[in-house]
């Protein structure tokens, strides 16, 4: 829209927008956890994984503690040789056609813009976006030719799309109350996702388990009990050599890439652990937990049943079993 005044020739241009503040995305930094492995040397962290006294935990009978010592145990070891740092980051993950000279040439980009030294920087600023080009060009290319597994293949082509904001926003609804306070959405998300199943079920569905019942009376010879055999040494070890280290990591800061590399080491005790879980009939609390992550489908992004969990979880050995 244009004002009519008199105060020069032209008309200036005004305009006005409504801008909902909750639903602009947060340009601050974010930070993460994770292992440094830069100085990471396998034999040695091996040969300290081996002195370790790992046989203690026989001598516990109760899993919870007997589950507890051992993650002290290689924990200790872990955070000599991979300490968990916390790092500052624009981006969770850097895309793999990033490469250190892009890196060096957007240095300069930015320097020459805080410089005002705009004939630089716009020298910077095409060199940027060519050299941008050109390793995207290179890198699909060659990655595509390479790959020959469908699910790497579509992982490649998928980070060509636009990417879509799943950031949560700085205020949610739960049950039509709003919530901006961090911790409150946290956990009421949390009694959204473990409560959901609930409201598709009530007490009063009636179930007919007459049919269940007499089929697996029939197949369950008399005198027959349901028994979990305990797991021998030999197939402990094929089930860790069998871990995916593409995996992330859990809340434990562990992950499948240093248990698969401990296999020796770690086996008779994990096979303990697992064998005394079944004896007991208990599941250790700290593998209960889990990293969850609500990611959003479609609609308004502010109602909670627009996400969905996204969990990581800690279990993942005794899980295959």
């Amino acid at each position: 829209m244009s004002i009519k005044i008199a105060l020069r020739d032209h008309y200036p241009v005004c305009i006005r927008r409504k801008i909902n503040q909750k639903d602009v995305p947060s340009l601050q930094h974010k930070q993460i956890r994770y292992r440094f492995f830069k100085n990471f040397n396998e034999n040695e962290f091996l040969e300290d994984l081996n002195k370790t006294n790992f046989a203690q935990i026989k001598q516990i009978s109760d899993i919870q503690s007997a589950t507890d010592m051992w993650y002290k145990l290689f924990l200790s070891v872990i955070n000599r040789h991979a300490p968990v740092k916390v790092k500052r980051i624009k981006h969770i993950r850097q895309p793999d056609w990033l490469t250190d000279e892009i890196k060096d040439a957007q240095k300069k980009r930015s320097y020459y813009q805080s410089k005002r030294d705009w004939g630089k920087f716009r020298y910077w600023r095409n060199k940027c976006t060519k050299l941008i080009e050109k390793s995207k060009q290179s890198f699909f290319k060659q990655a595509i030719e390479n790959n020959k597994k469908p699910k790497e293949i579509w992982a490649l082509l998928k980070d060509l799309k636009p990417k879509t904001q799943n950031e949560i926003p700085s205020t949610m609804n739960f049950d039509n109350k709003e919530y901006d306070n961090v911790q409150d959405i946290v956990n009421h998300f949390n009694t959204h996702f473990t409560t959901i199943g609930d409201k598709y079920v009530t007490n009063s569905t009636q179930y007919q388990t007459n049919k269940l019942n007499d089929y697996v009376q029939d197949k369950i010879p008399a005198g027959d009990r349901f028994t979990i055999p305990f797991i021998k040494l030999d197939e402990t070890k094929k089930l860790l050599s069998k871990l995916e280290t593409s995996k992330a990591t859990g809340l434990d800061e562990v992950g499948p890439f240093l248990i698969k590399l401990s296999l020796k080491a770690l086996a008779p005790s994990i096979t303990y652990l697992i064998n005394l879980s079944i004896l007991e009939g208990v599941f250790p609390e700290n593998l209960k937990l889990a990293k969850v992550t609500p990611i959003f489908k479609n609609g308004h992004k502010h109602m909670p049943e627009n996400y969905r969990p996204i969990y990581i979880n800690t279990s993942y050995i005794i899980k295959n079993i």
